[in-house]
């Protein structure tokens, strides 16, 4: 598991701040620490005397896996949807406050508009790719500590066999 903690300036933020990391990072789980006065003294860093959120991701397991992955590609599609929905009206919009203008104008505003566009759809397509490729990388680590532990337990498995082999040749007569 990877841990963060947020050490807010102002404490009465910290409520503000996790419902922020909420929206952006439901993957997250939250906990509010209290400050531990005993370990404080008077060069101490006054923001380790506070409360702090601390953020920890979990293992990124199959299930986990599937489950990130799923509910990216719904928020995406969702996101894209209401982008697509959105698309019509406003090209109405700019298409009647643009109709009487002169051509140059009517072009940029046009143009404009499709940039726009173009930018929203790639942001979205920019954002989808980062946490696929977060989830990608959080499911690699949790499969190699898989791997490192299925090889240590081969190696004390292969241990206690080689241990009770030789024990069983030392009672022939």
């Amino acid at each position: 598991e990877y841990q963060m903690h947020i050490y807010p300036e102002d404490e009465e933020l910290l409520p503000n701040i996790a419902r922020g990391i909420l929206a952006a990072h439901p993957e997250f789980k939250q906990e509010i620490l209290d400050p531990e006065e005993e370990d404080v003294d008077e060069c101490s860093n006054p923001y380790l005397i506070q409360h702090t959120l601390m953020l920890t991701m979990p293992d990124v397991d199959d299930d986990r896996y599937d489950l990130l992955t799923n509910g990216i590609k719904g928020l995406r599609d969702q996101c894209q949807a209401k982008l697509d929905a959105l698309y019509p009206e406003y090209w109405n919009r700019v298409s009647n406050a643009v109709e009487e203008e002169e051509p140059a104008k009517k072009e940029k505003s046009v143009k404009t508009f499709e940039d726009r566009r173009k930018l929203y759809n790639d942001q979205v397509k920019e954002m989808y790719e980062t946490k696929l490729k977060e989830i990608e990388e959080g499911h690699q680590r949790w499969l190699a500590s898989q791997q490192e532990k299925e090889a240590s337990v081969a190696a004390a498995g292969k241990q206690a066999g080689m241990s009770m082999k030789m024990g069983g040749n030392t009672s022939k007569e």
